[in-house]
């Protein structure tokens, strides 16, 4: 097993062990994260309206799943993670909405789209897991498998374009986590999983990608710090 790989599987088990308390402890240490959650949503109307099919790469434990299957009782959405603790709380989560709400076990690393081709595809947090060339594969079978006129729209961990901006960045985020009141104990270890687990890339290499994989349209409509909202039109 290569470096990559055991870092994956590492991650992976991480993700298993927290999946039951990550909607609440975890996700406070994301600055904006149910701004983040709402932007995305907001610009379904603008890029894919009305979306009948959904992917959700690294659907977690279902949020952003949850509300595009509140947002609209025709859409149903396929959601696909490698935790199984992680699809375990989707499950739970959304099983009110019976069928319209799948999972699929799979590694974003090696995952292969099946199936008929959505109209939309998002991420919430998951493909900064990936090494950049996974990110890059990744890009081009997301283009591959959308539909015509469809649209990918990521909201994920970014890095800076320079070594001065991401320390500047890092240096807020840490500030926004203790206005927030985050233990420092907790910050440390926040930021310790930060360097063993992620690898976020710029925001330059990924709207490279895009443009790469054949979107004709790519935006950054938000960013936040080391965060930012990302989206492609096939």
């Amino acid at each position: 097993m290569g470096e990559n790989e055991k870092q994956r599987e590492s991650t992976r088990q991480r993700f298993d062990e927290v999946a039951a308390s990550y909607d609440t402890r975890f996700v406070r240490m994301i600055d904006r994260y149910e701004e983040m959650q709402a932007i995305m949503i907001a610009l379904i109307d603008h890029v894919a309206p009305a979306p009948r099919r959904v992917l959700d790469l690294g659907t977690g434990t279902g949020e952003m799943a949850l509300r595009i299957l509140d947002r609209d009782a025709a859409v149903r959405v396929h959601g696909v993670d490698f935790s199984a603790g992680m699809l375990s709380q989707a499950a739970a989560k959304l099983a009110r909405f019976g069928g319209r709400f799948t999972t699929e076990a799979a590694d974003l690393a090696r995952w292969v789209p099946a199936g008929d081709p959505p109209d939309l595809i998002v991420s919430v947090l998951a493909i900064h897991h990936l090494a950049d060339a996974d990110k890059a594969a990744l890009t081009r079978r997301a283009a591959a498998a959308l539909r015509p006129g469809g649209a990918f729209i990521n909201g994920d961990l970014v890095k800076g374009e320079t070594a001065a901006e991401q320390a500047a960045v890092e240096a807020l985020h840490l500030g926004t986590m203790r206005q927030r009141g985050v233990p420092e104990e907790e910050i440390r270890e926040r930021m310790d999983r930060h360097r063993k687990h992620d690898i976020p890339a710029r925001v330059s290499d990924q709207v490279r990608w895009l443009i790469e994989a054949g979107f004709s349209e790519v935006w950054t409509p938000w960013r936040h710090l080391n965060q930012a909202v990302i989206l492609g039109i096939r």
